[in-house]
């Protein structure tokens, strides 16, 4: 579920996932290393991802799948604005 859970704030205020605004090549490495850690870990490797907060980007899936053969995701629920 992430390697890092690092967020990235837009000039807007709006915060981007890591597996949104990380290079594929980094985010293919780090996969790797946790899968590794959890396979060392809990002497299994893992077959299922879930990205911090339900978001990847399509560079980011491709990377992803050259290691997990299942990603499992969401799409965010949209609230509506409170008012007052």
């Amino acid at each position: 579920h992430g390697f890092t859970h690092e967020y990235r704030r837009r000039r807007n205020g709006q915060l981007v996932q890591e597996y949104v605004w990380k290079r594929a090549d980094r985010i293919a490495r780090e996969t790797v290393l946790g899968a590794r850690h959890l396979e060392d870990t809990l002497g299994f490797r893992p077959t299922t991802f879930v990205p911090p907060g339900n978001a990847i980007s399509s560079r980011a899936l491709h990377s992803v799948g050259a290691s997990i053969t299942r990603l499992l995701t969401t799409v965010p629920l949209r609230r509506p604005a409170l008012n007052g």
